[in-house]
């Protein structure tokens, strides 16, 4: 990894900066330096100089106005989106808790709301890495690298008066050794650039993890499951048909769920209440089997009784008592006629 190599120079550079040492102490062989040779490396060094010193202001002048405020619209509308979609997502959340929105809306808002979590935090970093400026440890090495460029500067101007070797040796060394530190400063700052390279990538891995959810959101809309165990009596979409949220695409018989509505005059139902239980006929067998009332609710207009034209007689309203019938006998088919055992009614199941 990135950490792993520059830790990796930290080493080399140290092994430089014991090698320098040690040339330090060979300094005892000497020649002669020219007049042209020397200005030439005064020359160069006032130009290592000068850009380290270049190199040194950016860093402490840190990025700039434009760069920030860039960083900070980024920001404020990252934001704001993130608050939106986790507004809109608490509200579909309280509408499904009522029944009032399907769990595939509810789900795509959820989904939303991650991908706009992810990207606000994505631009929250990068704010504090814009703003936050340099690390010392770059702004230590641009100054360790000033150092060196002045140090070889120097090395170069003593070089002038210097026809031995040895002395220039000694000086180079020296250099050698500041160059090898500053090189160990910039290999640090190599590792926290190496670290922040790792917290960029894990706030990547959050937003992919979040396009994953979206993905596997949609591709749960793909798959229809049945509410209960059944017979498919009825398709109502073909195959390639863009449909609604909530949309009945199957219609089904359960096979746990038998029932029949009996109407009855308002007349006869004061006796009845929901939880009664009585005897239920099958006209097809003549068995007679057990029943419950689970409903009672008044019919549609069509079964109103409407009053003749003698004085003194009202509209009779029929109501409708659905009742379940949990022990059928097998071979029993939906749609069979069976009778109310009590009244004498029919109903169908």
């Amino acid at each position: 990894s990135a950490v792993v190599m520059a830790e990796g120079k930290v080493g080399e550079a140290e092994a430089s900066t014991e090698a320098a040492a040690a040339k330090k102490s060979q300094g005892n062989e000497a020649v002669k330096l020219t007049e042209q040779s020397v200005e030439k490396q005064v020359k160069e060094a006032k130009a290592v100089v000068k850009a380290a010193e270049a190199k040194l202001a950016a860093l402490e002048n840190g990025a700039r106005t434009e760069e920030k405020k860039q960083a900070e619209s980024q920001l404020n509308a990252t934001k704001k989106a993130n608050e939106i979609a986790k507004a809109n997502f608490e509200r579909f959340q309280e509408l499904h808790n009522e029944g009032l929105t399907s769990k595939a809306t509810l789900e795509e808002a959820e989904m939303k709301y991650k991908k706009a979590s992810s990207e606000y935090e994505v631009a929250e970093q990068t704010y504090k890495m814009v703003t936050s400026g340099p690390r010392k440890e770059e702004v230590d090495a641009a100054k360790a690298q000033v150092e060196q460029a002045k140090a070889v500067l120097e090395l170069a101007e003593v070089s002038r008066g210097q026809v031995a070797v040895q002395q220039g040796d000694v000086l180079v060394a020296e250099a050698g050794i500041n160059q090898s530190k500053a090189t160990i400063a910039a290999a640090k700052s190599g590792i926290s650039q190496a670290e922040a390279l790792v917290m960029s990538a894990q706030a990547g891995l959050v937003q992919a993890e979040a396009n994953l959810a979206e993905a596997q959101t949609y591709v749960s809309y793909m798959e229809l499951l049945a509410p209960a165990d059944g017979i498919v009596v009825s398709k109502s979409a073909e195959v390639g048909e863009l449909v609604s949220s909530g949309y009945p695409v199957f219609t089904i018989e359960s096979h746990d769920d038998k029932w029949a509505t009996f109407y009855f005059p308002e007349t006869d139902v004061t006796e009845l209440a929901v939880g009664k239980e009585m005897g239920i006929r099958l006209l097809s067998t003549g068995e007679e089997v057990k029943g419950k009332i689970v409903q009672m609710e008044p019919a549609a207009s069509f079964a109103v009784r409407k009053a003749s034209q003698s004085l003194g007689e009202t509209d009779i309203r029929s109501f409708g008592v659905k009742v379940t019938m949990p022990e059928l006998p097998k071979g029993i088919i939906s749609g069979m006629t069976v009778q109310w055992s009590e009244k004498g009614e029919e109903g169908n199941e």
